[in-house]
């Protein structure tokens, strides 16, 4: 039977690597060992309090908990449902985000005089880790027919930093709103 992943030794960790001279190096490396004892099952998620369902229209979303917020880090656990393709976004800090189970289909943006024009595209499949540079502008589904569950690690405070969400058609650049990126997600 596998332990309990420490959710909250994670954390910790996470922090610690935030305040590195090289943070993402570092918090790369936790993430990893993270994402590998997870995806192996030596380890598995305990029960989280307060997962959320996220609906856009009839779709659901899926369920994040942020284990972690201040100025420096936020840490959350992120699960993917099949069927939709969030919006193209930016963090507006640079992230790591490790993947335990499913894969995480990312689409990935160039900025074009005020617009998101499709560049690249990459699925991250267990185990697997990827850093994002502060303006990098993706958009995430989960592989066809599977749900996806990853560990996401931003070098800030996700919740209350500004950050741009482009419209999925037109690609044209606005201030992010949670409300309006629920209104963006489409069926993939």
């Amino acid at each position: 039977m596998a332990t309990l992943f420490d959710t909250r030794q994670f954390v910790n960790e996470c922090r610690d690597a935030a305040a590195a001279s090289d943070a993402v190096t570092a918090t790369r490396a936790v993430v990893r060992d993270a994402v590998r004892a997870l995806a192996s099952g030596v380890v598995a998620l305990p029960p989280l309090d307060s997962m959320y369902a996220r609906r856009s229209g009839g779709l659901m979303l899926g369920h994040d908990r942020t284990l972690f917020e201040d100025d420096a880090t936020t840490v959350a656990i992120v699960e993917t449902e099949p069927g939709h393709l969030q919006p193209p976004h930016d963090h507006s800090m640079c992230a790591v985000i490790g993947v335990f189970e499913g894969g995480e289909r990312n689409r990935f943006y160039r900025r074009v005089g005020g617009r998101a024009r499709l560049a690249t595209r990459r699925v991250v499949r267990p185990a697997e880790v990827i850093a994002l540079r502060e303006r990098t502008v993706h958009a995430i589904s989960a592989e066809a027919g599977e749900s996806c569950r990853a560990l996401h690690v931003y070098l800030g405070p996700l919740g209350s930093r500004p950050r741009s969400l482009f419209h999925p058609e037109s690609g044209i650049e606005e201030p992010f709103d949670f409300d309006t990126y629920l209104y963006y997600v489409r069926a993939a």
